[in-house]
């Protein structure tokens, strides 16, 4: 028995499970470096504080802390275009299914209403801490 697609239940489930995997996998994996990045930014921003340091040695150490930041910045927004990407898929596999774990946010205005997206999304704090991290340095 296929789906109204022609396809097997079981080879959609099985896709579904994969993407939910890898889109959980994306959407965690930037945090990971991205917090050791940002500690460690954080703890040589400390040691730019010494009262024994240079003008120039500030200056490079500063530098240094933006680049490091900036990288991170460009690989967060590649891993959030990696899980919208999986997010997209969700979609399309669940109303392939007529599943709902992603597709009952997207589906009509009153859910929308019901659970609004309000606050601080993930991508606007990343550009909050690269701009607090960075900026703080020069």
């Amino acid at each position: 028995m296929t789906v109204p697609g022609g396809r097997y239940p079981e080879y959609v489930a099985a896709e579904y499970a994969a993407t939910q995997d890898a889109y959980l996998q994306y959407d965690s994996f930037r945090w990971q470096p991205g917090g050791l990045l940002i500690a460690g930014a954080f703890v040589f921003l400390g040691f730019l504080t010494s009262p024994n340091i240079t003008p120039s040695s500030l200056f490079v150490g500063s530098l240094v802390v933006t680049v490091v930041m900036s990288i991170w910045m460009l690989y967060a927004q590649h891993y959030r275009q990696l899980y919208l990407f999986k997010i997209d898929r969700l979609l399309d596999l669940e109303l392939e299914m007529g599943a709902e774990q992603h597709r009952w946010f997207h589906r009509s205005e009153a859910a929308r209403k019901h659970y609004p997206t309000i606050g601080i999304r993930g991508h606007d704090l990343d550009g909050i801490v690269y701009a607090t991290i960075s900026f703080r340095g020069p």
